[in-house]
This record gives C-alpha cells, structure tokens and sequence, in this order.
C-alpha cells in the first residue's frame, strides 16, 4: 500500500472528522509550532486512510515535554522516576557513551496536547504503510531516531505495528481522565475515596476562606486575561514567551471550534484573575485545553479551585462526560478522582548500538517510573518482532520516509 507525505500540516492528507479534539483541524492549524522542528504530514490510503504529523528536531527545537531525549535518557526526566533508576539508569547510557546526543536529529510523531499523532482507522495495513514511509522520511531527512511520542497502552493495533517494525518502548507519564457521574459538589465530593473526599472539602472551605471567586466568561472577551495568564504562568517555568504569538495561538483556537464548544472559567482575588482555564468539548469528552494560573503568595489552592472544582460549580459538566486532565502531574489528580492512562515513548534507532541501550532503558522505565509505571500484560521489555533490533522488519540495511 502506498503512502504519501507532503510538508507542514497537509490538511488535506488529514482527516476533517476526528475522534479526539487533538487531533482535529481546527487545534491543529493554531497549534502546530508548538511540539517544535520541521512538520511533515504522512498520509496512507484514502478516503478512510490513516494520518501521521510528525516534527523533525535537529536539536534544541522542542519544548521539554516533547523533547525525545529529555524524556526517555537525560536525567532528571521530564517525567520523574523514583531515585532508585538514577544509577542503573547512568550505567546503560555509559555502556554507549554520547547516547544522548546519537539520539538527534529525531523525526517525533506526536500531536500538540501530547497526543498520539494517528488519526484515521487503526487498521493493521495502513497503519504499516504509514509507519514505513515515516521512517524512510527519517532517513531521508537525516535522522538518527524515529519516535511516537504519547502512545496510550491501550492503542493496542498501532502498538502491535511499531514492534513489528522494531520500535522500543519507554514509559513516559500518564494522561488524568475524571468521569461524570454526578451532578454537583456534594456528588463529586462523595463519590470519591472517604479520605479524598475529606481532603476536598477541607479545601473548599479555605478557597472560600481565601477569598477566591470564580465565573464563567466569554472566551473572546476574555482573550487578554488568556494571554496574560498564560504568559505569566510560562515565566514561572523558566521560558520567555511570546506574547503576540500567544494571543494569535490561543485566537486561532477560539476560532477554530464553534462557539457553544468552548467554555472559559476565570478566578479571581481581590477583582484580579489569578487563574483561567479553557475547556473545550468535542464530542463526549470534555478537554481542559488550557490552565494557566499567576497567584500570587498564599494562593496556592487557585490552580485547582479554577481547574477542578470551579467547573463543577458552575455546571460545565453532565453525567456521562469525560474530562481530560491532560498529562503528567498524576497523584494530585488521581485523588481529585482522575482515572490514570498510561503513556509511553516507542523510539527506533536506526544505530544497533545505540538502540540496544534503548532497550535496556525501556526496561528501567516500567520499573521505576513514577507516573507510568506496569506494562501491558504479555509484553516483554523492549519487545520487537523484527529481525534486528533498530531496523524496521523486512528493511534491508540501505533501506530509506502541535499546545498545549
């Protein structure tokens, strides 16, 4: 089966109907800078085919969470591991030294949201025709590594397609998914763990004790309050936003969905907005597809009255909903009732040496990482069905291919 790839975000090699907000046209014309590097969109099949978006990073191109080595080798990870995974973490790595740096340029297929970059049928054959033309991209474009990044553990097809085509996988984190099944504060509250429930109540009480008020807004009128916020709380993180091209990102967004999509939840103290959150719904699933918070000293609690229990209040949510958390920070959601879904890294190096060490780490990584740990049953660390490890099945060795 043949399949095409094209530069940049080919939306006419893209599916206009897909099953996930991420993976919508609409998120990915306003968000596509975000991963980084140099797009290109693959596409196998035809009017049901598959769709791959990937971002070539020659280095120093990618924000750090989706950064292929400060994810999957470079200590401390982006998505911690327990203490106990430094040492034999720093000993596979010394077994091939300079492994960090044989892992760039790498050709990362991911979805700005941190979402798996397929979209279309998860079936077998196209899935292997788009998986094969993206690595002969990469080799093309000079890549050492191929990667999908954000691969949940139960895309069991798309799985099943990049060990076959020798692909390695590493734990990375989890995405918070929150279940409706209430309809209120006092509903969400009960229908939590005993001790959960206490806890939220107790914070509750000091939202209200602090003074923090919280109101639904109009996400156009809101925009600059967006913006600010959003820029504030990237500063807090150590980067130098942009704030014209935060504004056009997060209005190209608001543009791209229709207006009884989008929710915006403001927070405020002392008449000033402390915190912003923006939902989007896209068919039963309810995204939280911005939070950005700039509290100040002794608010601490501003972050998840806007982001948690504000919605809530304000009936932004019916049973039967899923709300998505989005990744990473897994313990504080969890107990605010979040169920977790694993994610992990399948990188192909196209280096024996250097992927033989990638083995070794995807064992560390469902060992001792903190947010992703466990495996699928029946899979074994590393697990590929190719002939070689770090080449694709039946490749010979001269073979050639958007946020949150």
């Amino acid at each position: 089966m043949r399949a095409v790839v094209e530069g940049g975000f080919a939306e006419h090699l893209w599916p206009g109907d897909a099953d996930r907000l991420y993976a919508t046209p609409g998120w990915l014309r306003a968000n596509v800078t975000r991963p980084g590097g140099r797009p290109f969109t693959v596409r196998a099949g035809g009017g049901d085919g598959v769709s791959v978006l990937a971002f070539l990073d020659k280095g120093d191109e990618s924000s750090e969470a989706y950064d292929l080595v400060r994810t999957t080798v470079r200590w401390p990870l982006v998505f911690p591991w327990t203490p106990e995974g430094e040492g034999p973490l720093r000993a596979a790595l010394d077994r091939r030294p300079g492994t960090e740096a044989a892992l760039l340029p790498s050709l990362r297929a991911v979805l700005p949201g941190y979402e798996l970059a397929v979209a279309g049928p998860h079936d077998p054959g196209l899935l292997d025709a788009a998986v094969s033309r993206l690595i002969g991209l990469a080799r093309d474009q000079g890549a050492a590594t191929c990667a999908f990044l954000y691969v949940p553990r139960d895309a069991a097809a798309v799985r099943r397609v990049l060990a076959g085509h020798g692909f390695t996988p590493v734990a990375l984190t989890s995405r918070g998914l929150l279940r409706v099944r209430w309809t209120d504060l006092a509903g969400y509250a009960a229908a939590l763990r005993p001790g959960r429930g206490r806890k939220v109540r107790v914070e509750l009480r000091k939202v209200d004790a602090m003074g923090l008020t919280s109101r639904r807004a109009d996400p156009l009128e809101g925009l600059e309050a967006i913006t600010r916020l959003r820029c504030a709380h990237l500063t807090k993180f150590g980067r130098v936003p942009d704030e014209a091209a935060e504004r056009a990102r997060m209005a190209g967004v608001l543009a791209g969905f229709p207006p009884e999509s989008l929710r915006l939840v403001l927070t405020a103290h002392e008449g000033r907005d402390v915190a912003c959150l923006l939902l989007v719904r896209h068919r039963d699933t309810v995204y939280a597809a911005l939070s950005a918070t700039d509290p100040g000293p002794g608010l601490g609690l501003a972050h998840f009255e806007n982001a948690y229990y504000a919605p809530i209040r304000l009936g932004l949510y019916r049973p039967g909903d899923v709300v998505d958390y989005g990744i990473s920070h897994l313990d504080a959601k969890a107990w605010r009732g979040c169920d977790p879904c694993p994610l992990d890294a399948w990188v192909l190096a196209f280096d024996d040496d250097v992927h033989a060490v990638l083995r070794t780490v995807s064992g560390l990584s469902f060992r001792y990482s903190e947010e992703a740990p466990g495996r699928p049953p029946g899979e074994a660390p590393g697990h590929s069905t190719s002939g070689a490890p770090g080449r694709p099945a039946g490749e010979a060795t001269g073979g050639r291919e958007v946020g949150r």
